[in-house]
């Protein structure tokens, strides 16, 4: 038989060198093609195997090596971020109706319009680079027992709005230390008048 052919163990076919690997001890004597569906076989049978195996060793890297992890996610952020924004932009024109009924949705929960107010909040204090999360609002709420900071009344957390101790008008920041949660009639009748603290 020439040098340059080779007989297939699994097929039992003569083909050339090219058909086969170079590495021997990946497929030991069988050619391409065979191997591959020998891959493609295996993988169709063990998929939950290899899915489980896949994850743990995401989940692995993820605890051991996080800001590897998110230097990789940054990085490919990065360099796709135009393609993002497009595609991005593309599903929402396709999507106007149905997103505008989900946000509807949303601002109907007591979540939806706590994170609506305090957006609405953030908006107005973009000027003065400050503002605060849903997650210290939360805390502010919790801390004065979901009672109104002027009346002392308890209310619900969506009962309660955001209020600055010395309103935005004059001059407050829109920052931790000058945020309470009062309640709308405690809020309204406040206006841009500074109360004194309790």
């Amino acid at each position: 038989m020439d040098r340059n052919f080779k007989v297939c163990k699994a097929c039992g076919q003569c083909k050339s060198l090219d058909e086969f690997y170079r590495l021997q001890r990946w497929h030991h004597g069988v050619c391409k093609a065979c191997y591959n569906l020998k891959i493609r076989k295996y993988r169709l049978e063990h998929i939950a195997e290899i899915r489980a195996g896949s994850r743990m060793r995401s989940r692995r890297e993820r605890i051991t090596n996080p800001e590897r992890v998110r230097g990789r996610g940054k990085k490919y952020d990065d360099q796709h971020k135009a393609e993002h924004s497009i595609r991005g932009r593309i599903y929402r024109a396709a999507h106007k109706s149905e997103l505008a009924q989900k946000q509807r949705l949303y601002q109907q929960t007591a979540k939806g319009r706590m994170v609506y107010r305090n957006g609405c909040h953030n908006r107005r204090a973009r000027m003065s680079g400050a503002g605060i999360t849903p997650d210290q609002w939360r805390t502010i709420v919790s801390n004065q027992d979901r009672r109104c900071y002027w009346c002392r009344h308890k209310f619900g957390e969506a009962k309660l709005t955001i209020d600055h101790v010395i309103p935005l008008s004059l001059g407050g920041p829109h920052e931790r230390a000058n945020i309470v949660a009062a309640c709308k009639p405690c809020n309204s009748s406040k206006r841009d008048s500074r109360w004194s603290l309790i």
